[in-house]
């Protein structure tokens, strides 16, 4: 070591066996109390970042068990349309038999309810990847990564999923509301029904255009900005062919939004065998 031409500072220089100089550097005296408060500060940084690491573990392992939860909650779902659709070849079953009972009635009327408030909330959870398709569209700038095509791709299986469910319970109430006619439910309690599942049916329609809607702007916006390189041409390519399976599939679950719960009115026939006479309907 030696003084330094820089007033305050000294020189240090690494030599090897032979005087060579391997590495130099400038050296200024500090006060203990100064190195103490810097070695904090470096622990300090170094802890904060092993906690962040952590922070980050935790998080994944929440996602995870999030998305498993998610997936058992749709299993729920679906197993709860099966369920419903079980119950009505049930109801049919006993409407041929002309064996009904209270109980059949009940539980009918028991799945209409549940049914009802699943839709409802589907709706709700519909919104979401609504929002996620929103917000990747506000991204459609750096949208040149592998990754995001996947991310679209993840929105689009999400929304799906949501759409297959209340297009099955949809299917399921309008069954529903045919049975409970059949049962001898009264006209004005089939036509409060009716309205509320063409209600629905109208919103979750409203919903599924506005996604068509929003992938088909994402498209547009994304062949103005990035039309011109052949990798962003093939990505082009992917999101329209995405947007047409989207739309093939929810064509081929079709909605009808103004259902109603109409059957043939049964005839009566009057027959009679001498002093013995006696009413009959068709079936």
């Amino acid at each position: 070591m030696k003084k330094s031409k820089e007033d305050g500072y000294w020189r240090a220089i690494v030599v090897d066996g032979k005087n060579v100089i391997k590495a130099q550097a400038n050296l200024k005296q500090v006060n203990p109390l100064q190195v103490r408060r810097i070695a904090l500060d470096l622990a300090t940084t170094v802890v904060a970042q092993e906690h962040l690491r952590e922070i980050k573990q935790a998080l994944d392992k929440i996602e995870t068990v999030v998305n498993k939860l998610v997936t058992m909650k749709l299993n729920e779902y679906h197993g709860q349309a099966r369920s419903s659709f079980s119950y009505l070849d049930r109801v049919y079953v006993f409407l041929k038999s002309d064996t009904i009972d209270s109980k059949i009635t009940h539980q009918l009327e028991n799945n209409y309810k549940t049914d009802i408030d699943t839709v409802y909330a589907l709706l709700k959870h519909i919104d979401t990847p609504l929002g996620k398709l929103n917000e990747l569209k506000k991204r459609a700038l750096v949208f040149k990564e592998a990754t995001k095509i996947q991310a679209m791709k993840d929105v689009i299986g999400e929304f799906q999923e949501y759409e297959e469910l209340v297009y099955m319970f949809l299917l399921s109430l309008q069954g529903e509301i045919h049975a409970m006619r059949l049962l001898g439910d009264p006209e004005e309690t089939i036509e409060q029904a009716t309205r509320q599942v063409n209600a629905i049916s109208q919103e979750f329609e409203a919903k599924r255009q506005a996604f068509h809607q929003g992938l088909q702007s994402y498209e547009q916006e994304f062949k103005v900005r990035f039309a011109l390189a052949n990798r962003e041409r093939h990505q082009i390519q992917l999101i329209a062919n995405e947007r047409a399976a989207v739309e093939d599939r929810s064509a081929a679950r079709t909605i009808n939004r103004d259902f109603k719960a109409e059957i043939e009115p049964r005839k009566l026939f009057i027959v009679s065998e001498g002093d013995d006479v006696k009413v009959l309907a068709n079936r």
